[in-house]
């Protein structure tokens, strides 16, 4: 967690960047290998034996984005009772949705496209969906307000209290009694 701005600066901010949409895949297959083992038997004697095992093979990736024409975002409202707190540990979540069928048929005929242009290559095929919003972060410590910032409020200050006092937990303490837990959830709206 790290102190980046304001916690509604961030959510404005992050707002307004595009999502990157798309496909993943990897392609692979196993091979034997074997391998010497020492062993020590019931008798105390020092024995070698041959294993054998299976390793994967990666022999192909690849990954593919969406295109889409525009998005919006449809996050809710940042709530104004978080203001009475000095921070906030945000635990932020993202999701997207189609904006028309229209774009709903385009990303299914061009995610099929991909998948059969890869499941072949190999004889074990897996992948993924794609979602990535520049600069998210799942987990936050964010100021509700810069101007209200306390000046103990500092990596300076965390490290006196650990280091040299060796008593981080009453930092730790007084934080916590300053800050209130919260979940926000980006909604990207995409369409083609």
């Amino acid at each position: 967690m790290d102190f980046v701005e304001d916690f509604v600066g961030y959510v404005q901010r992050m707002r307004l960047v595009a999502p990157l949409i798309g496909f993943w895949c990897e392609c692979y297959h196993y091979e034997t290998r074997y391998r010497t083992v020492e062993y020590t038997d019931s008798q105390g004697n020092r024995q070698t034996r041959t294993e054998s095992y299976e390793e994967k093979v990666v022999t192909h990736t690849e990954s593919e984005y969406f295109r889409f024409n525009h998005f919006d975002d449809i996050s809710g409202n940042v709530t104004t009772d978080i203001l009475v707190f000095l921070a906030t540990k945000v635990k932020f979540s993202k999701g997207w949705v189609f904006g028309d069928d229209r774009t709903r048929y385009m990303y299914e005929a061009q995610k099929s496209n991909f998948i059969n242009r890869n499941k072949f290559r190999d004889s074990h095929f897996s992948s993924l969906d794609l979602f990535t919003i520049d600069g998210f972060v799942e987990r936050k410590l964010c100021l509700v307000e810069l101007s209200k910032r306390s000046n103990v409020m500092s990596y300076k200050h965390y490290l006196l209290f650990s280091l040299l006092l060796l008593c981080s937990w009453p930092y730790r303490l007084w934080l916590e009694k300053k800050t209130v837990r919260s979940r926000y959830h980006f909604e990207k709206r995409i369409f083609a």
